[in-house]
């Protein structure tokens, strides 16, 4: 998916990310290593779009930077919030061990 901070003049960069639902991290027992994980409101119609991104991605491109967490990003042209950070590692299947994922939403 193409990834770019809002207001930011940078091109988008490419990025692997899933579409999952609202209980993804819940169903696996996994909490945010920063922020928060995907909340059932966010699955509502007309909600507010929100994201979570990997932790590798928010360490290795920005510098683990806080205000990342509640900053508006264009994903794929569409404006998410990123509410949250995955824990270190974090992986599910063995495509992810491959490809890791950087955006989930």
């Amino acid at each position: 998916m193409g990834v770019r901070r809002s207001g930011s003049s940078e091109a988008a960069q490419s990025y692997p990310g899933e579409f999952v639902s609202g209980n993804y991290f819940s169903m696996f027992g996994i909490r945010a290593y920063v922020g928060r994980a995907f909340a059932d409101g966010d699955d509502q119609p007309n909600a507010p779009p929100v994201a979570v991104m990997s932790y590798r991605l928010w360490q290795e491109r920005y510098g683990s930077d806080p205000s990342v967490i509640g900053g508006l990003f264009n994903l794929n042209d569409k404006p998410f919030t990123v509410v949250g950070i995955t824990p270190p590692g974090f992986l599910v299947t063995l495509f992810e061990a491959l490809h890791p994922i950087s955006f989930y939403r």
